[in-house]
């Protein structure tokens, strides 16, 4: 491994000084980051006011998707369906889920 035992004592002390080194370098830059963090001020929103009516419509075109978008898979949302129909007892008609409608022209 190393010839001298002396020089293999030498490596491990530079190797433990410069992890050493590294060390203090990340608690101080920890400490301005802590710092900076204790002088941000928190933000707080009270309520959201979403005003749809105040919004102009110039051009209308593509494809609007309201609730459930998430469950844009047909398997996903057929299996939403069904477990709503177990809950409520009432038959949803869920036709042609795996295919898109485009939006008649206006």
């Amino acid at each position: 491994m190393y010839a001298d035992m002396y020089t293999y004592l030498r490596l491990l002390e530079d190797r433990i000084k410069s992890l050493e080194k590294r060390v203090a370098e990340l608690q101080i830059e920890s400490g301005r980051l802590t710092e900076g963090l204790r002088q941000m001020k928190p933000v707080h929103i009270e309520n959201i006011t979403y005003k749809v009516q105040e919004l102009a419509v110039h051009d209308l075109s593509g494809t609007l998707n309201i609730g459930l978008t998430a469950l844009s898979d047909p398997k996903q949302l057929e299996n939403w369906i069904k477990q709503k129909e177990n809950e409520d007892g009432q038959t949803v008609n869920a036709e042609n889920l795996s295919q898109a409608h485009p939006m008649e022209e206006l």
